[in-house]
């Protein structure tokens, strides 16, 4: 539990960084599948910073739809 809140802490710093693609490479070398909770924070980075593309990528491991749809609702999709 301890690594997902630190993974969840990385996410949420890059995404203030608008560095969203950092955290992508980093899930795909990670050793153990990521937890909602890290989907959910890089959801919220994607809202903030406006990236579809990531939050695409992000949703097919997330059940965050709401956080989805106000993406597209921001990018007037």
């Amino acid at each position: 539990m301890f690594l997902v809140r630190v993974v969840t802490c990385m996410v949420s710093l890059l995404g203030r960084a608008k560095k969203l693609y950092e955290p992508k490479d980093f899930f795909e070398r990670l050793s153990i599948p990521p937890a909602g909770m890290i989907w959910r924070s890089m959801l919220s980075a994607c809202r903030v910073v406006g990236n579809l593309e990531v939050s695409i990528y992000a949703l097919g491991m997330s059940i965050s739809y709401i956080l989805l749809f106000s993406i597209y609702a921001n990018n007037r999709m």
